[in-house]
């Protein structure tokens, strides 16, 4: 019996090994813009990180409005409004002006269309 063991005429039973939890962790890839007064970044989480595959049209973006102390933030998960902003779409554009002034808005709609270039954004 390889699992128990005398020791002073007392037995002993050998524990059995704990196992390492399994850690469910998350991947992400992120791409930042920074200006003078906003922080735009895109944060693109994996589906699936060993096959390089993300979620499809899934991204969050992290605002930062640096025109007062202390910054505020805030985060935009909603896909379809981004691609308002971008398209012109008065709704989304009404939002987007009280978050921001014009040049955030141009610049938020510039970082928005680059995101659709990489791939990260698609009008589905």
């Amino acid at each position: 019996m390889e699992d128990r063991i005398q020791i002073n005429g007392e037995w002993y039973i050998k524990e059995p090994k704990s196992e390492e939890p399994k850690l469910d962790l998350g991947y992400f890839l992120s791409c930042i813009h920074e200006t003078k007064n906003y922080v735009f970044e895109a944060i693109r989480t994996y589906d699936d990180y060993e096959k390089g595959k993300f979620f499809s049209n899934f991204l969050d973006i992290e605002f930062t409005d640096k025109r007062t102390e202390p910054w505020k933030t805030d985060t935009w998960d909603n896909s379809t409004w981004l691609l308002g902003v971008h398209h012109n779409d008065k709704s989304a554009l009404a939002d987007a002006f009280e978050l921001m002034d014009g040049e955030g808005v141009r610049e938020l709609k510039n970082f928005i269309r680059e995101l659709i270039n990489k791939g990260w954004l698609i009008y589905e």
